[in-house]
């Protein structure tokens, strides 16, 4: 007679990260996680590593069938604007197997931006006469941002809105407007 037998390892583990593209704005840190899945058969050690960030711990301990999310910071002052590529890296502490790697993306915005220029009304200009500026801005990052416009300068320089009076000098302006 013959017999069949069937080899696997009871050992095995899943290693995703729920979102794998994250939205960053420059300057700031941001927290996404990664899941660690014990699809073994037996308690094991996880050691978690990754090659961008820091991850809020560097070992799990996992029943059968148990899975954690582990969060992974990320602080975009490090990088130019643009994708940084990122992976995480489980492997249990058994064997040093099985060891599994996912990768995935920080997507660095320039949310902050400004752009601000300052044109003359040529109309009324003339001696001993005022002269009007008109200080435009643009967004062109990609949150909606509010500026507060100040001066530095003699005691007569005022700031008017053209819309309201109300000595306000902060202004609202929307991503890409």
């Amino acid at each position: 007679g013959s017999a069949t037998m069937t080899v696997y390892n009871g050992m095995d583990m899943n290693v995703a990260l729920p979102q794998k593209t994250v939205q960053i704005c420059e300057n700031t840190v941001e927290t996404t996680s990664m899941r660690v899945r014990n699809t073994g058969e037996a308690e094991e050690t996880y050691s978690l590593q990754t090659n961008r960030g820091n991850l809020a711990e560097d070992e799990v301990t996992l029943g059968a069938n148990e899975s954690t999310e582990v969060g992974l910071e990320f602080n975009s002052s490090e990088y130019q604007t643009g994708n940084v590529n990122y992976q995480v890296t489980a492997t249990a502490n058994s064997f040093d197997e099985p060891r599994k790697t996912v990768q995935g993306t920080f997507n660095v915005q320039n949310c902050w931006d400004l752009d601000m220029r300052v044109i003359p009304e040529v109309a009324s200009a003339g001696e001993n006469m005022s002269q009007v500026y008109e200080v435009r801005l643009k967004n062109p990052g990609t949150k909606e941002n509010t500026y507060e416009l100040t001066y530095e300068g003699p005691s007569w320089i005022q700031i008017k809105d053209r819309e309201s009076d109300d000595n306000q000098h902060d202004v609202t302006v929307a991503p890409g407007e």
